[in-house]
Parts: C-alpha cells; structure tokens; sequence
C-alpha cells in the first residue's frame, strides 16, 4: 500500500475513553433529528443540555460514535449506518431504542464495536495502528510511542506534534487496560470504558501493559464468523481462495483486530465451517493453508450474528 492511501487521525476524542452509555447518547441525538457532527454554537449548547455532559465531552461523543461507525453523514443528513441500525435500531425515535444490544449488555456488542474502530486500518490512529501493524506483546507507553513514531515516518507522515500522538497513546491505553491500583484493588477507572471488558491489554509490573496473542472466551464464534465474512467481501471480492496468512496476520484482518493466537485462529475458522454449513472451509494448495468459499457474497453474516442475541 503506497502512502497516499492513508490518513491519519489523532485527535478529536479529547482525551476520554469511549465510555458506557455514550453511543446510546449519540445514537438518540441523531434519531431525533439533532446533529451530533455540527459545530453551530447553538447546536453544541442543545447536545450538552440533552447528553447531560460538559463541552468537551460532547466533542468526545462525537469522535467516538464516527470512529465506532455508527453514524454516517449523506447530503447533509446523519443517519445511522447498517451496523449502527443493527444495535441500536433504526425504526424509531424517542428514548427508546430496539436494537439487538442498544444498551451494549453482550459481549458480542463490545466484540463488534470494537472490530468496526480497528477494521478500518487505512485512517491511523494510535488505536489503529496498535491493533493492524504493532506486534509487540508487553511493552510500555514509552515504547509505543518511540514505534508508532518511527512507523508514521516511514510512511512520511508527519503532519502532527508529538504530544499529540501520545495523547492518543494515553487515549488507546485508557479505552482498552484495566486500570489497577496499588494493593491490586480495582479502581472506578478500571471499568469506564466497555471496551475493557475484552481483556485484550493487561496491566503489568510497573508501567507495563501486556496484550498476548491468544484465544478470547468471551468472544462468541458468531461474531468472529461475521468479521470474517465481512473482512472477505470487503478486501477480497469473489476471490474463492484467501490465504491462512491474511487472514491470520494482515491489516484489518480478523485475526489480527482480536489478537488471536494461531490455533485460536484455527479453532474459529473451523467453527465458521460449521456456522456457514460448509460453505467457509480449508483447503490446502502445494503445502499452504488457505480458505476456501465458492461464493462469499451469498453469504449473510448478519443472519450468523443474529444467533447470538436469539440464544441470549
């Protein structure tokens, strides 16, 4: 990929962690026909009024809930994307809301938000960057910067302050790691944002943080299925056959936006076979793993993620 085809994007949450209740917030904004993107002074004091938040939080919502992709903007109009419509609903206005999860209590919510911030791996930011291209598995704050700084120069992006960049490492540490205080007791700030929950960084000794590659139970094989199947269409098209490889280890791949391990890997991509009745499956050409699906765009990964919530 050369390096025009990124952006970068390393402000604009103000330095909050995406918190519970804030996609709701925003998600009510928009379905009663208020501008959540707007910076019209008025529309500004009308969001703080209706969120119950100050300024900067509101400005905070609103990087969360397009970063999250949830809301879209067409011809002037903010709407909710499919995905946002998915959980939230998209039929009603009012307070309530009839989504599959509008209040984000299944893990399979926080799993999807999740991969709809890190999927999209061409607009970086220091949460992106972590989840499609670091492969370190413990390190510290002054780590990631020094890497995540020598990367944007490779790639001859340099259009912002260092401070910036580790405000949005402070910003990545603070979303994903349980925050443990001296004595090992859990702090209010361990669990302000859903997204700690994945168990996906891990507080270590001193001021490190570690974030293995392994196999997550609370991610439910459906989920994984449906990001597979997503990650197909969108980078593949109707290529029948794509490696072990990619989908393991490359940008954007499922694999890599949940940190699994190889065998994890392996054990979902198995379940997918089952999930799709046999649709999605191995093959193997000259030695090299791959998947194989005749036609992946017949293929509803809504329809598979439905289970989840018709099970809960």
């Amino acid at each position: 990929m050369q390096v025009r085809d990124y952006t970068t994007r390393f402000s604009g949450h103000e330095t909050f962690p995406l918190r519970y209740g804030w996609l709701y917030k925003a998600v009510k904004e928009v379905k009663n026909g208020r501008k959540i993107r707007s910076t019209n002074k008025d529309d500004i004091e009308r969001a703080v009024i209706n969120m119950g938040v100050g300024k900067n939080m509101v400005s905070s919502i609103k990087y969360w809930a397009d970063v999250c992709r949830i809301i879209e903007t067409n011809n002037g109009s903010e709407s909710l994307t499919k995905e946002g419509k998915y959980v939230f609903g998209g039929d009603t206005t009012g307070d309530q809301l009839c989504g599959v999860d509008p209040y984000m209590e299944n893990p399979a919510t926080v799993w999807l938000i999740h991969w709809l911030i890190n999927s999209d791996y061409k607009e970086l930011s220091a949460t992106r960057w972590f989840f499609n291209y670091f492969n370190g598995q413990r390190f510290d704050k002054k780590q990631l910067l020094k890497a995540l700084l020598a990367d944007l120069e490779r790639r001859q992006l340099s259009n912002f302050s260092e401070k910036t960049i580790e405000k949005d490492i402070d910003c990545l540490l603070q979303t994903y790691t349980h925050r443990v205080a001296t004595g090992q007791k859990i702090t209010e700030d361990s669990f302000s944002s859903p997204l700690t929950e994945l168990g996906l960084l891990h507080s270590g000794e001193g001021k490190s943080v570690r974030a293995e590659l392994c196999a997550h139970q609370s991610l439910p094989k459906e989920l994984f299925a449906f990001c597979l199947i997503q990650y197909w269409k969108t980078n593949f098209g109707n290529v029948t056959t794509v490696s072990f490889d990619n989908v393991l280890s490359s940008p954007g791949s499922p694999a890599r936006v949940f940190r699994l391990s190889q065998s994890a890997l392996g054990d979902l991509i198995d379940a997918t076979h089952s999930l799709t009745d046999g649709s999605i499956s191995w093959t193997d050409t000259q030695g090299l793993r791959g998947v194989f699906c005749k036609d992946i765009n017949i293929l509803d990964e809504y329809k598979i993620l439905d289970r989840v919530y018709k099970e809960a």
